[in-house]
């Protein structure tokens, strides 16, 4: 059996599109020597991760993640087994911290893109499914906060 582990966590306010980076070769590179799938989405500083592999590997990468001091508040909030891996081919997702390269536009169309591949995202685990809960309520309080914003104003 195949552990998943879905965890979320907030990046520092000093991190830098460069860590982002960083954390997506690094985890590329631990992720394939343990032979650990998933996928890793960092929104509005806010990291959503689903990690799949065997269960003590899983959790030794966890308890590195929790140690890396570019985040905080790391928390697991779903696990479970599978027949089958999910995140097989997956990587990360991420959009840049720099709001200066890119539009609302393509801030929305990312959003939309994110809700349209969990439409076509078989979720079966418990894991799966928070994986997913937690980028919808991630998308969606950003909204709410932006209106907040302008209503405020």
């Amino acid at each position: 059996m195949i552990y998943q582990l879905t965890y979320t966590s907030k990046a520092l306010g000093t991190i830098s599109d460069k860590d982002i980076q960083d954390i997506l070769y690094n985890s590329k590179v631990n992720n394939d020597t343990l032979k650990i799938s998933g996928c890793l989405l960092f929104y509005n500083h806010k990291f959503y991760q689903i990690l799949e592999g065997d269960e003590a590997d899983v959790l030794h990468l966890f308890e590195l993640i929790k140690k890396d001091e570019r985040h905080s508040e790391v928390k697991i909030v779903g696990t479970s087994f599978t027949k089958k891996r999910l995140y097989k081919e997956w990587g990360m997702l991420y959009q840049p911290i720099n709001r200066s390269f890119v539009t609302e536009q393509e801030i929305e169309q990312f959003k939309q893109n994110l809700l349209l591949l969990e439409n076509f995202t078989e979720t079966s685990t418990e894991a799966e499914i928070w994986f997913w809960r937690e980028i919808k309520k991630g998308l969606l309080l950003k909204e709410v906060n932006s209106k907040e914003k302008a209503i405020n104003r």
